[in-house]
């Protein structure tokens, strides 16, 4: 039987060991303690006598184990996590690129689209105005020559006016024609692949137009001078063809 100061002995013991355990984490000791039999009298005066005890192994080499397991795949985590946030930061980032380049070049489309209506609708609108000069060209040739016709019937020398004419009718004819020609270069040029080579072309055209068509009219006025110079009566200086002509300028 365990003396009283043998138990408290041990209960010092015990508590020293808890708080060894709990605060340092390191190799735990204990007393066996073992009890002198004092009825004899054999062992008499001797003191109970303390044995080195065995190293007894750590609960807390498990216990760190697993904590150390546990925060090494806490940081694992947090590393995939972080891991996973960047890449999807950058595909976020590589989709907004993708849709900011997708919305520049939808833009660059519409606009391209746009320009190509305007020029398409500016060309449009130069073609019905060459148009429009021709056939006034074209109408006043034909009073001109029909005046011509009458003038000859009465036995006056024209030829000066119907030469006139005749080259007023040529410049009318090719200026048409190149009239003819803008609009399949203009949408050829609107889908080329070389779109400043063909409005250049179409500039071209247009100048050439231009300028056959002001020799025509150029013809037509002189033409009426000869049909006027050759009438014996110059009160009939007033004719039809001066008032188209008139018409003709504006």
């Amino acid at each position: 039987m365990l003396t009283i100061t043998n138990k408290k002995l041990l209960l010092k013991l015990s508590i020293i060991t808890l708080i060894s355990l709990f605060a340092f984490g390191g190799l735990v000791f204990a007393d066996d303690i073992d009890d002198s039999s004092g009825g004899s009298g054999e062992n008499s005066g001797v003191n109970n006598r303390t044995k080195p005890s065995t190293l007894i192994p750590r609960v807390d080499d498990t216990k760190r184990t697993n904590i150390i397991d546990a925060l090494q795949g806490k940081i694992d985590k947090k590393q995939e996590e972080v891991g996973n946030r960047l890449d999807e930061r950058k595909e976020n980032m590589e989709k907004r690129l993708e849709e900011k380049d997708t919305r520049i070049e939808e833009k660059r489309v519409e606009l391209d689209a746009r320009r190509k209506d305007r020029i398409k609708a500016f060309a449009e609108r130069m073609v019905a105005r060459f148009e429009a000069a021709v056939k006034r060209l074209e109408k006043l040739s034909t009073r001109i020559d029909s005046r011509i016709e009458k003038l000859e019937e009465r036995g006056l020398d024209l030829s000066n006016a119907k030469l006139l004419l005749e080259e007023a009718n040529e410049d009318i004819r090719v200026a048409n024609a190149e009239v003819e020609k803008i609009m399949p270069l203009l949408e050829s040029a609107l889908g080329g692949s070389n779109p400043k080579e063909s409005f250049e072309s179409i500039r071209e055209i247009l100048n050439t137009a231009k300028e056959l068509l002001k020799s025509a009219h150029q013809s037509l006025i002189k033409a009426v001078r000869e049909i006027k110079a050759s009438l014996p009566d110059k009160s009939e200086t007033t004719t039809k063809e001066e008032e188209d002509n008139n018409s003709s300028e504006e």
